[in-house]
């Protein structure tokens, strides 16, 4: 091996090196997005909006992050953190900590249908039940279980989740998130999720 093919082994070598040094920050991985991570401070009992004027309510700014547990068998989740209607922020679902799951029905964060599996097998008046509350939910035009957020300040407003969604722009409030059910129904949900919140503008 001559020393000039070794000195272009070098040369091409460190071309490779350089490249995938450049580009390692375009990866999947790194794409997502570095964040200052807030605190919050949850209350899994109180209505959403409790704490608006308290001086335990949290801004986000931009470039801020935090995550909060959403269970399953909470009406509100409230976060204690303050969003901005001028913002946009990010919601990913980053874990499931345990498997929703309603009455027994498995569920994903965009809910369960009436023509899955496990409801073809909970019985006729059991599906009769549903079918009759279904404008009752408290979001009726999203399924059963989808998960929602909301927000609770000098307004209420409620806007989809789901599996996530990216430059959602929020009413001025306490951020809270729950899973779509009767009002009176969550003694019976079981699981929890962890949501990922970033303002992104």
């Amino acid at each position: 091996m001559t020393l000039r093919y070794q000195f272009f082994e070098l040369i091409r070598l460190t071309i490779i090196f350089l490249a995938l040094a450049l580009t390692a920050p375009y990866s999947a991985k790194a794409l997502e997005k570095e964040c200052n991570i807030v605190h919050p401070s949850i209350d899994y009992k109180s209505k959403c909006g409790t704490r608006y004027t308290e001086s335990i309510s949290k801004a986000l700014n931009k470039g801020d992050c935090f995550e909060v547990e959403v269970k399953a068998d909470s009406k509100w989740n409230a976060s204690g953190i303050r969003l901005d209607p001028k913002g946009k922020y990010d919601f990913q679902i980053i874990d499931e900590i345990s498997p929703w799951m309603d009455a027994g029905i498995p569920a994903t964060p965009t809910g369960w249908k009436m023509d899955s599996k496990e409801v073809k097998e909970i019985g006729f008046f059991m599906k009769m039940f549903l079918q009759a509350t279904e404008k009752y939910r408290r979001v009726p035009d999203q399924h059963w279980f989808y998960l929602m957020g909301a927000t609770s300040g000098t307004e209420y407003k409620e806007f989809p989740i789901g599996s996530g969604i990216s430059g959602q722009v929020v009413a001025d409030g306490e951020f809270c998130a729950f899973a779509n059910d009767l009002s009176l129904m969550y003694w019976n949900n079981t699981g929890s999720l962890r949501l990922k919140v970033t303002r992104s503008d």
